[in-house]
């Protein structure tokens, strides 16, 4: 389509903003093709509103019978066609994710608002609610229950709020309507599963899986940076046959039973990038189902009984790639190289952790205050209390370089066998004997996925290297495979 083409107009919509009229078009029909003007096309003038020239006062129309509040229109919308284009409009979906009330401070007094997402089978949307909105409509939803909503301000989804993967987000108003709805056409769930191995091209959104519960570890407590309250928390390591990924499940959640070699499905997990790990957490609108009948969980099931259990440990080797030399890794950018080398330095100092923020999903950095205190200028909020986290530089080598690289907390726990507090323990009671361990990793044959990352350091780009996973090379197995793959070769 070109200057001076001619168009036949589909469905289309017209809105009014500022006095100036839009057109969302949602299809052509026809496309001409013209290279010059054809006539003289003019902009014809909107028809002015009829004035009473007798200027008599206009009677009002009365009408004693009630008002009667009309039946929110059978004609649905999928959430996904909704735009802030639209005038009227009416979906329907399934709600969950609903929350508590909360209350803020702004320049117009003090506000409350509550919010909760809905879903139909094209996929889901958020909605939140303010103030008189608030009072109105947050006794009457309820998750779990399906409802049609009309009305209301279509707006951008603000991502820092909002975990769904809908560009819009939904803003109740006094002429909001909403009523509950028969549930045949939503279905209870509707997942839309990504492999294990796909999380990585999705960090910081959230997405569906379906795995095996291949690890389940004990439920521990941490603070909340928005409330100081305590929160159960506990972590679980899902499988399927592209890979393993830790997930934190917060809340009740964590309190339910999980038992290995269970199939889970997560719908809404949030996936982030700490120290190049890649994980997984539930949000507010995640969901779980547990062994679960459809179709994905029952086929991934049948393959961890046939293969995938006698995989587990050999999924946890091939985490670690394809390998790689040093020498590569510091030419590539933004990626991860699985070397095959040794540590050849360590500081024999008691500089190899730092104190770490306790509140949820931080582990930044804690200022200690003059009262005893600890300060996390990310949560903004003060701590009585604080953790310990393996902070430490080494360098790294194999036949091709050697690098300087940094390691954290769980990858310390690898290389020394030692929780950190144990660590830092034994460097006041024995250091000597911290000084021993230290020098027994050095020269020792390990396997290392490398991260490498460019960063800006006072306007100049500077390489830096993180160890996100380390193992023991076993002499042995990699051995076996040596020969294993001759045998292939040969029998050819």
């Amino acid at each position: 389509m070109g200057l001076y083409s001619i168009i036949t107009l589909g469905e289309f919509t017209v809105r009014q903003r500022d006095n100036n009229k839009y057109l969302l078009v949602s299809s052509i029909l026809k496309t001409v093709k013209k290279n010059e003007l054809i006539g003289k096309p003019t902009i014809v003038p909107a028809t002015k509103p009829t004035i009473n020239n007798e200027n008599k006062p206009i009677e009002e129309v009365k009408n004693d019978e009630p008002v009667k509040k009309q039946k929110i229109s059978d004609d649905v919308m999928k959430i996904k066609d909704l735009n802030p284009f639209l005038n009227n409009w009416t979906i329907k979906g399934r709600v969950n994710g609903k929350s508590d009330i909360k209350k803020f401070n702004s320049k117009n007094g003090e506000g409350k608002l509550f919010s909760f997402q809905i879903t139909d089978n094209s996929t889901s949307c958020k909605v939140v609610a303010f103030n008189n909105e608030v009072e109105q409509f947050y006794p009457m939803i309820e998750n779990e229950k399906v409802y049609k909503i009309s009305k209301g301000s279509i707006k951008m989804a603000n991502k820092q709020y909002n975990v769904t993967n809908f560009d819009y987000e939904i803003a109740l108003d006094r002429n909001t309507e909403i009523e509950l709805s028969g549930d045949a056409d939503i279905p209870e769930f509707n997942f839309n599963f990504i492999k294990i191995n796909e999380a990585s091209l999705r960090i910081n959104q959230c997405a569906d899986i379906v795995g095996i519960i291949s690890e389940v570890y004990p439920v521990t407590k941490v603070t909340s940076r928005f409330s100081g309250n305590e929160i159960d928390k506990r972590t679980i390591m899902l499988l399927d046959d592209t890979g393993q990924i830790r997930v934190t499940l917060w809340g009740q959640r964590s309190l339910d039973e999980y038992e290995k070699g269970s199939v889970m499905c997560l719908s809404y997990g949030k996936i982030s990038e700490y120290n190049g790990l890649v994980d997984m957490s539930t949000v507010l609108s995640s969901r779980i189902l547990v062994n679960s009948d459809l179709p994905e969980p029952v086929e991934l099931l049948t393959w961890y009984k046939k293969e995938g259990k006698n995989l587990v440990q050999q999924q946890k080797t091939e985490n670690f790639g394809p390998r790689g030399y040093l020498e590569d890794s510091k030419e590539a950018v933004n990626t991860y190289t699985t070397i095959y080398g040794s540590v050849i330095f360590m500081k024999e100092d008691n500089v190899f952790y730092y104190k770490s923020c306790p509140g949820e999903n931080c582990n930044k950095k804690v200022y200690e205050e003059n009262d005893g205190n600890y300060r996390c200028e990310k949560c903004n909020f003060v701590y009585d209390h604080c953790n310990y986290r393996y902070l430490m530089s080494m360098i790294i080598s194999d036949f091709t370089d050697q690098v300087w690289a940094t390691v954290f907390n769980d990858v310390g726990e690898k290389l020394f066998g030692l929780p950190v507090k144990e660590m830092i323990n034994l460097s006041e009671e024995d250091p000597t004997e911290m000084i021993r361990l230290f020098k027994s990793k050095l020269f020792k044959d390990f396997i290392f996925k490398v991260k490498s990352k460019e960063e800006n350091v006072n306007g100049e780009m500077i390489k830096k290297f993180t160890i996100v996973d380390l193992k023991p090379i076993d002499t042995v197995k990699d051995t076996e495979k040596i020969i294993n793959s001759i045998k292939m070769v040969l029998n050819k």
